[in-house]
């Protein structure tokens, strides 16, 4: 992708179909960049512990929703959702 930068920068006049495709892959890589950077801040490994996931299934016995237990305990609502399958818990529809 250099080569295309540095051909730019030895041409003058280029066809603006050109001139728009190298604007395009350098926002691409700008994207792809900050998408990886966000990515590996956000993602963290959050580990119950058996009084936590005992308080989770009572909660969810109280009616709290999946979604709503997941953000409490800053887990993704899958997680939420072995835990409860793990005691015997189905899905309720």
């Amino acid at each position: 992708m250099d080569y295309l930068v540095d051909l730019s920068a030895q041409l003058s006049n280029l066809p603006h179909a050109v001139l728009t495709a190298l604007s395009l892959v350098s926002a691409m890589r700008v994207r792809v960049a900050a998408t990886t950077d966000t990515r590996r801040i956000l993602q963290r490994q959050v580990r119950l512990n058996k009084e936590q996931i005992d308080d989770l299934i009572e909660r969810h016995r109280r009616g709290d929703r999946i979604h709503q237990l997941a953000a409490r305990y800053g887990v993704h609502r899958t997680t939420v959702t072995h835990h409860l399958s793990r005691r015997g818990i189905t899905k309720q529809h």
